[in-house]
């Protein structure tokens, strides 16, 4: 049987949407599709199906979204996955909070990092502090006294420690929420 020219339009515009995919991949999906909306129009009519399936476009995200993630996921880059996730964010909550979350933990181990670069750089302006009952942590310049440094130099294992523990939490978070999606 051969598809109507407004069917052959829908699909083609349809494996065009689909053009991340692999190949053989694109064509299972565009024949599965296919043979749904196939099965559809002979119980009610092509048009009713092509409104039902929506825009092509529209129908293709998923496939494209989860491929994306799946890929990032099997990787080794955290920077794939936080991409794929930031893709996802436009269109949902809980995706631009982890985005966020995810965002201010791999700040804070970079942060955490760049205090221990400059310790050893800036010794007298990189510390944990008390005066007067304010603390002042990290890395402070123009201040006159600060008063004595209350780590000295275990503020380095103390820095990568966290910077560490930040780094896996946001990956951590960022992985789990694209597992928790691909299997939708």
């Amino acid at each position: 049987m051969t598809p109507s020219p407004d069917l052959a339009a829908w699909l083609k515009a349809f494996e065009t949407a689909l053009r991340p995919l692999p190949a053989d991949l694109r064509a299972d999906v565009v024949r599965e599709i296919a043979g749904h909306l196939n099965e559809r129009s002979e119980a009610g009519g092509l048009a009713p199906a092509l409104a039902a399936m929506g825009r092509p476009g529209d129908m293709a995200r998923p496939y494209v979204e989860d491929f994306q993630m799946t890929e990032a996921l099997a990787g080794t880059n955290p920077a794939d996955v936080v991409l794929a996730v930031l893709g996802r964010a436009r269109r949902s909550l809980v995706a631009l909070g982890v985005a966020v979350a995810g965002g201010l933990f791999y700040l804070l181990a970079f942060s955490f990092a760049l205090i221990t670069v400059l310790k050893p750089v800036t010794p007298r302006n990189v510390g944990l502090w008390n005066r007067d009952g304010h603390f002042n942590f990290g890395a402070v310049y123009g201040t006159a006294d600060l008063g004595p440094d209350l780590l000295g130099y275990w503020i380095l294992p103390l820095c990568v420690g966290l910077s560490v523990v930040c780094f896996m939490a946001a990956t951590l978070a960022f992985r789990t929420f694209g597992r928790a999606t691909v299997r939708r």
